[in-house]
């Protein structure tokens, strides 16, 4: 019961994390000093969802876990890039450290994955 309890507290956690990560890199991709456009929000994307990928496959201990964190962060980035109604933009289209952030968080996400490809080994004859 108790692991149970954990893997579905777990996942809520997981997602929870997905969204709010994903908000915090919304707002933070267009950070300037001064005029300077600064990337530090697409290293941190990677950092946080690499760790958000081995925390959910830790805690809810399926291959599948991580979904529970892509899909609120893609949700949530594919309304940050949209233009709304109102002309309004969250993420700019010109704003290469915004379009950085995203894929970076996308391969923060995708990089743990590498582990479950195993490389085939030549059958022995």
């Amino acid at each position: 019961m108790t692991e149970l309890l954990i893997r579905v507290y777990g996942g809520i956690v997981v997602f929870l994390l997905g969204a709010l990560t994903a908000i915090f890199e919304v707002f933070y991709s267009n950070l300037r000093i001064g005029s300077v456009l600064v990337p530090a929000t697409m290293l941190v994307a990677f950092a946080v969802n690499f760790g958000l990928t081995w925390f959910a496959w830790y805690t809810v201990d399926k291959n599948w876990a991580p979904v529970f964190a892509i899909v609120p962060w893609c949700v949530i980035m594919v309304a940050a890039v949209s233009e709304r109604s109102e002309g309004d933009w969250l993420i700019l289209p010109d704003n290469w450290a915004g379009a950085l952030a995203v894929v970076a968080g996308m391969a923060g996400f995708a990089t743990p994955f590498l582990r479950l490809v195993k490389p085939r080994r030549p059958a022995r004859l």
